[in-house]
């Protein structure tokens, strides 16, 4: 129990450095205060990671003994360290590209050359996710700067990323959506830094990351509309604003780059599928579906059930599963399975009936906690789709008009995407929010330009006051995840 006590100390007393600085004396420099957070994110992850089995609140893992899902993949590298030889779907989850699997199983061989057991090397899986977690906030860190926030406008979304339960969570999934996520984000940032400055080098840095995204999970791909947006825009406008022989030398270059990207970026994002069909004739595109039978079968709802919220939805902020006590029906709404994944997954966290003494007061207050985190999550992600309206009804732009609407692309196809998958796939698993994570640093920049106007029109009251309401929001729902999750390695 000792190093529970010293991380739920440390991350307290961030949380109330951070506080006390920022929010009340307001004399700490934006620099400071970046570091506090990223600081208090990593413990946080760290602490959940201590706590979480490799076996618990995992998709598709199953057992290091067997031979199937995330982890039989992994294993299956570690033995042998070379492509399956067998159809990559006739096992569960073989059929993912092998990026993430083949770096934990050398992970693994690493740990047991170096004399760890096979069962630690296992359990140490999840050190490499915790790493790309942890990664992904200094990314994102740089995004919003990127796009031109400071000051509150940026350390508003960034409080958010470092502590939204999703990149908690995924920091000890063992499964492929990690490393997919920080690569995807890591080059959505080099494309920014190619729009602002276009040269050979950073182009190769984007086909070298999304490449590299798609090779361990090929939905990274959703990205590509946004980045090839960017250089689509870049190429136009850089034409129009030059005279002729200048013109013909910038179509040069432009054209050179763009075969650099694709001579890089397709064959490292797409050579699994190509292999997996002409070797294995597996389908392009191919996802494994449950069967109609499944338990999780949702199908049989109206489609207007799919989307409409009813007030019985909403009497678990926990996702609904009828062979769970509590529930008589499996999660069908995919707005609401979108929500409370986002932040519990697919657990119910907190069972005060089940336990007793302190640590049903313990799990008491988590209950208390996980509501107040599903609900400011719930507002603060209205009051982010309603910032992303406002903005492009006021024109405010992210660093300009190519690069807000290469936001506003991501975010729509990653959550069209989203829907089509619920629809096509209906089944309750498939409403899970991991499936849709580039929604989340698309609402937080928009979020930010929001307060970054709010700030600068200090004449209107109603803009001050959403904003002090925004601030406020945001430190509630910091505290209550970093509760949530503290308390949960407790009960």
């Amino acid at each position: 129990m000792d190093y529970r006590i010293l991380f739920i100390g440390a991350t307290w007393l961030l949380l109330g450095v951070l506080t006390l600085y920022r929010l009340v004396t307001k004399s700490m420099t934006e620099t400071r205060a970046v570091f506090l957070l990223i600081a208090a994110g990593f413990l946080l992850r760290l602490f959940y990671v201590l706590y979480t089995p490799v076996t618990l609140r995992q998709h598709d893992v199953y057992s290091f003994s067997g031979a199937k899902g995330h982890a039989g993949y992994i294993m299956y590298f570690y033995e042998h360290l070379r492509l399956p030889d067998f159809s990559p779907d006739s096992v569960s989850q073989f059929y993912h590209p092998p990026l993430h699997h083949f770096l934990e199983a050398l992970w693994m061989r690493l740990q047991t050359t170096l004399g760890l057991s096979l069962e630690t090397a296992a359990e140490n899986t999840q050190l490499l996710t915790l790493l790309y977690s942890s990664l992904c906030l200094p990314v994102l860190w740089k995004n919003l700067r990127l796009l031109r926030l400071s000051g509150r406008a940026l350390l508003i979304p960034l409080a958010i990323f470092c502590f939204h339960p999703s990149f908690i969570i995924m920091a000890g999934s063992i499964n492929n959506d990690m490393l997919m996520t920080l690569l995807t984000l890591t080059a959505v940032m080099c494309a920014l830094r190619w729009y602002q400055a276009p040269s050979v080098r950073r182009i190769l840095t984007i086909a070298l990351t999304l490449g590299l995204a798609m090779s361990a999970k090929f939905s990274a791909s959703l990205a590509a509309p946004a980045i090839g947006l960017l250089f689509l825009m870049r190429f136009v406008s850089d034409l129009t604003q030059n005279p002729g022989p200048v013109r013909r030398k910038l179509v040069k270059q432009y054209l050179g780059q763009f075969g650099l990207f694709l001579l890089v970026c397709c064959p490292l994002g797409l050579w699994w599928t190509l292999y997996s069909y002409f070797v294995w004739d597996v389908p392009f595109g191919y996802v494994p579906s449950l069967s109609l039978t499944s338990h999780q079968y949702i199908g049989d709802y109206p489609l207007w059930r799919r989307f409409i919220i009813t007030p019985d939805q909403l009497s678990s902020v926990y996702l609904a599963w009828a062979d769970q006590p509590g529930f008589n029906y499996n999660e069908y709404n995919m707005i609401t399975g979108f929500l409370k994944t986002s932040v519990f997954d697919e657990s119910v966290l907190f069972r005060p009936e089940a336990v007793t003494g302190f640590r049903q007061l313990l799990s008491w207050a988590g209950a208390f906690f996980s509501v107040v985190l599903f609900y400011s999550n719930f507002l603060l992600a209205l009051i982010s789709a309603a910032a992303i309206v406002y903005c492009l009804v006021r024109r405010l732009r992210l660093n300009d008009s190519a690069v807000t609407l290469s936001m506003v692309v991501l975010g729509g196809f990653v959550l069209l995407s989203y829907i089509s998958f619920c629809l096509g796939y209906p089944h309750t698993c498939t409403q899970n929010f991991r499936y849709a994570i580039p929604t989340l640093p698309t609402g937080g920049a928009f979020l930010g330009r929001f307060l970054q106007e709010a700030d600068r029109r200090r004449t209107s009251a109603l803009s001050r006051g959403a904003a002090t309401f925004i601030t406020l929001l945001t430190l509630v729902f910091c505290i209550s995840s970093a509760a949530v999750y503290i308390l949960l390695g407790m009960v």
